[in-house]
């Protein structure tokens, strides 16, 4: 999961995407972007040594943390 950067803007030739799919793209792992999380708000608050579980659908997602 990735939130919006601060201080960040696309350049003509490079994006957010571009620069995600390359640092990630051979993971094959899901990744979220454009989340309520980080230093733009809204955001998320993260419990520091929580567990979490992020589920997505159809443009929606939700965090359910679990307390240690």
């Amino acid at each position: 999961m990735f939130g919006r950067p601060a201080g960040y803007s696309n350049t003509s030739d490079f994006t957010f995407t571009d620069a995600l799919s390359s640092a990630l793209g051979d993971l094959d792992v899901p990744v979220l972007y454009d989340v309520d999380l980080g230093h733009i708000p809204p955001q998320m608050t993260f419990v520091n040594g929580a567990l979490g579980q992020v589920s997505y659908e159809s443009g929606r997602g939700e965090l359910h943390m679990t307390y240690v």
